[in-house]
């Protein structure tokens, strides 16, 4: 910020008291600065020099607000690059990386297709209702994890079968005693 000295009248408290007129009248053209004991203590400004002087820190507020804006506008696209980010809740936009494979493999989990809509919907739902904050990072492993142990899990073969009509078996195991 440039400084800029402004035009003042320096005058004593007591010079100002005997004779205040004369220094309001020189504050049309001029800030007039009381002191005491080489102290400000008071500025008489006029309606124009004050308004002058608000357009003036307005103006430097303004420039300075966009470029502080810009800088950290800047920031949060290099942290949503390199996603250099603070902890979060699970929400709908989650996304894995596009390499989350690849890290997969580098944490020990072996993924070999892509994770699908549903098992990603699935996997959200779930951790949304939770609560958690955790890193990107961490949601990835708890999602290379969960499909780790989701995919293993074969469906099992219900023996039941709701059209077949079953019999009563009377037949008792050895060891069993019929009464």
């Amino acid at each position: 910020m440039k400084i800029k000295k402004l035009n003042t009248i320096n005058i004593t408290i007591e010079k100002f008291l005997q004779n205040p007129l004369k220094f309001l009248k020189k504050s049309k053209k001029k800030i007039v600065l009381i002191l005491k004991n080489n102290n400000p203590i008071a500025y008489i400004f006029n309606k124009k020099k004050v308004t002058n002087i608000f357009n003036k820190i307005k103006k430097y507020q303004k420039k300075n607000c966009k470029n502080n804006f810009n800088k950290i506008m800047s920031i949060e696209k290099f942290n949503l690059k390199n996603k250099i980010e603070k902890k979060f809740s699970m929400h709908d936009n989650w996304k894995p990386d596009k390499n989350f494979i690849k890290k997969a493999a580098i944490w020990g989990i072996k993924i070999k297709k892509n994770v699908s809509k549903s098992e990603l919907k699935s996997f959200i739902d779930y951790w949304k209702v939770e609560g958690r904050f955790l890193h990107n990072i961490q949601w990835q492993q708890k999602l290379a994890y969960s499909l780790k142990i989701t995919r293993s899990v074969k469906p099992k073969k219900y023996i039941y079968d709701d059209n077949k009509i079953y019999k009563k078996n009377n037949f008792i195991p050895d060891g069993f005693r019929d009464k």
